[in-house]
């Protein structure tokens, strides 16, 4: 009883509204509930994957850093999509793409994070958990996605009203979570 107290006081002390606050919310307000497939950019021409690291070669074609390093290794000369003969085998970081794909990434957490809150409010304690499991994940994937669940609208009240549940293993998966936030 005591640490829902204190957490849900840290609730109301931490609910002050700052910028990122108020960058999440409206980010939060313009998504719809389905998550959004990555563009056809977004995929490296050589592996078909989102890439992670995209870098633009001499023929103006991008590919994801490791892949076209592979093909150059691998003896290749020619730019895999237009087989332009190549007099470099440099490459330049595609920036804009790379902010890009990170903005559809964080785009979709934000959709996922907001399920959470419909998942969490289930009777069934299997989706719960897993529910529970997922927010670990995302908290895990990048350090800002503990800001976003924590900032998350009712999700922390979500959290703290579970800790009393009647069910031990459930309380714990809780904690857990609280702690990976």
């Amino acid at each position: 009883q005591h640490v829902i107290t204190v957490l849900s006081s840290a609730n109301a002390l931490g609910s002050a509204t700052t910028e990122r606050s108020q960058r999440y919310q409206e980010q939060r307000r313009s998504l719809d509930s389905d998550l959004i497939s990555p563009l056809q950019t977004f995929y490296c021409p050589i592996t078909q994957e989102v890439m992670e690291d995209p870098v633009e070669i001499e023929s103006g074609q991008t590919f994801e850093r490791s892949a076209i390093q592979r093909w150059f290794d691998d003896g290749n000369k020619v730019c895999p999509i237009t087989k332009m003969e190549l007099k470099t085998f440099t490459w330049r970081s595609n920036r804009l793409l790379k902010q890009s794909i990170e903005e559809w990434k964080d785009m979709n957490t934000n959709k996922k994070i907001m399920k959470f809150v419909v998942k969490l409010s289930s009777e069934d304690e299997e989706t719960v958990r897993k529910a529970l499991l997922e927010i670990q994940s995302v908290c895990e994937e990048n350090p800002k996605h503990k800001y976003w669940v924590a900032a998350a609208e009712g999700l922390i009240p979500l959290l703290v009203d579970l800790l009393g549940s009647s069910k031990r293993e459930l309380r714990k998966h809780v904690l857990v979570t609280l702690g990976a936030i």
